[in-house]
């Protein structure tokens, strides 16, 4: 019989915790203070997706503006050309982002017995 993640004990001598983020309580006060529906949804799915639309704004804002001056910057470098882009996308750019998935995929895995997530 395996046990479930959130049935495991703790190791001994080692303290776990368990992650609550502080929005939790405001997405939860905003839908008793708001206890109607907006274009369909709720006030607590509103409270919600408002603040990830937001992050996806900036997110893909800020990609837009480094990508734009990457490739000026590149472009325009003594010495080089627009022939230099494929270089670096190939033999830089692609190795880097698979070494930093491979950095935090063990991170993320080595942290697992530490974190656990409370259901109640």
């Amino acid at each position: 019989m395996s046990l479930s993640h959130s049935t495991r004990r703790p190791l001994p001598g080692r303290t776990t915790v368990v992650m609550q983020p502080a929005f939790v309580h405001i997405l939860t006060l905003v839908a008793r203070l708001l206890p109607y529906r907006f274009m369909g949804f709720e006030a607590l799915t509103w409270a919600k997706i408002l603040p990830l639309g937001m992050m996806f704004f900036c997110i893909l804002f800020n990609y837009t503006i480094l990508r734009d001056t990457k490739d000026v910057l590149v472009v325009t470098a003594p010495g080089s050309g627009a022939e230099i882009i494929p270089f670096l996308k190939t033999y830089v750019n692609l190795p880097m982002a698979i070494g930093f998935t491979v950095g935090y995929a063990k991170v993320s895995g080595g942290l697992a017995p530490f974190i656990r997530v409370s259901t109640a």
